[in-house]
């Protein structure tokens, strides 16, 4: 039980986090790739953009994510 609470505090806060960020592409990348288990390059399709262009914004979505985590 306390388990549970604990893990629905912390997907409550990763929710929070995310929506807090700005960047819509940010937010994009990281709902859809991570919360949501969308594939990358269908994501990456969605945004239209290169498969560099995607990397580089998830890596800095990853990394402001981490920084505000």
């Amino acid at each position: 039980m306390i388990k549970a609470t604990e893990a629905k505090n912390i997907v409550e806060m990763v929710n929070t986090i995310i929506d807090n960020i700005c960047d819509s592409r940010y937010k994009t990348i990281l709902k859809k790739c991570y919360l949501q288990n969308v594939p990358k390059w269908q994501v990456e399709n969605e945004l239209m953009y290169s498969h560099a262009t995607f990397y580089k914004l998830q890596n800095e979505a990853l990394l402001l994510f981490a920084e505000l985590f």
